[in-house]
């Protein structure tokens, strides 16, 4: 079986080097077959497939097909189910949304094996026409091997790109996206929560162009970091110049449950363009003493409280999922329940 070393969540105006933020590498088994979604689709959404004409991640993605999905008016929400192997497995998808037009698809990325899951790579492409909107959900839940998944988002006038991911489990972990805010009044909206169990790695890389004018971004991480977990988040916001009356935000939430833990964070705003605001901020660090000692009082155990936190934030992506089956998968992995 062989290997391969591939740069993947690629900064897009580089900083210094020590740092180590730049970029990452992804070392992974060259894959050996294509994954075959489960897939469920709303009555008139029409699907097919196509060789993969992307630029980027030709390493993993170019000999493959990749799924053609275009929405139309009338239907709106496709399902996709991964169950990765010990294999080394891809998949890609192109997403067309028609104008006028509202579209969700959900992705979960589950594991068939209990021990030793392979590589999963996986590519999501998307247009979206005018007054347009698409809801991308992803969820991951892996007890160990590595993850990589990206999603490039090209959004005419009016319209909206929503992401939503959750990340509950994986050795390595690397997503992140890329966004051109092209249409005017445009917009970008982006969530991401995870859980970091001990010795998990996660690599976050967010970038979103602001072309268009009055165009508009978020880009929001929260999670838990446990035991020697690692993470390392990149949050780029770009004003290029003719984007007047744009705005863009970054932020993160980040709670520290032990000390040996590698926490990067870097978020990035460029600009070329005057008539914009921008702005960003993070909140780093363990849980309130105070609060711990009053939840105790009160009944509580140490752990039960620390599970409480944790599982606070992972609710709030959650609450923007609205696929009854892909909230329950949470739910039941963090043992919570409607009541």
């Amino acid at each position: 079986m062989s290997t391969m070393e591939i740069k993947v969540n690629t900064l897009s105006s580089p900083t210094m080097s020590r740092l180590k933020l730049n970029n990452a590498i992804m070392t992974v088994s060259a894959p050996e077959s294509i994954e075959k979604p489960k897939l469920t689709a709303a009555d008139g959404i029409i699907t097919g497939t196509r060789a993969y004409s992307g630029e980027d991640d030709k390493e993993i993605f170019g000999s493959i097909k990749e799924h053609v999905v275009s929405f139309s008016k009338d239907s709106n929400l496709l399902v996709a189910e991964y169950k990765i192997s010990s294999d080394s497995t891809a998949d890609a998808m192109l997403i067309d949304v028609a104008d006028n037009t509202s579209a969700t698809v959900v992705v979960n990325y589950t594991s068939s094996v209990r021990k030793g899951c392979g590589f999963g790579g996986f590519k999501f492409r998307t247009k979206l026409g005018k007054n347009s909107s698409l809801h991308i959900v992803q969820l991951s839940i892996l007890p160990d091997g590595t993850l990589y998944t990206n999603i490039q988002g090209d959004c005419g006038d009016d319209s909206m790109l929503k992401l939503t991911t959750v990340c509950l489990g994986a050795s390595k972990a690397y997503i992140g996206a890329d966004c051109r805010l092209s249409g005017k009044n445009s917009s970008f909206d982006s969530e991401t929560a995870y859980i970091l169990g001990e010795g998990e790695l996660l690599d976050m890389n967010y970038n979103c162009d602001h072309i268009g004018k009055r165009t508009h971004s978020l880009i929001k991480a929260s999670g838990v970091m446990k035991a020697e977990s690692m993470k390392n988040s990149r949050q780029t916001i770009n004003f290029i110049k003719g984007c007047a009356g744009s705005i863009g935000a970054e932020s993160e939430d980040v709670l520290l449950l032990d000390d040996d833990i590698v926490n990067k964070s870097l978020p990035v705003i460029l600009c070329t363009e005057e008539d914009v605001e921008g702005e960003h901020g993070a909140s780093i660090g363990q849980p309130d003493e105070e609060i711990v000692y009053y939840l105790m009082s009160r009944g509580l155990d140490e752990q039960r409280i620390l599970d409480m936190l944790s599982a606070a934030k992972i609710q709030s992506a959650a609450s923007r999922i609205s696929h009854k089956p892909t909230l329950e998968l949470i739910e039941n992995y963090l043992g919570i329940s409607e009541e």
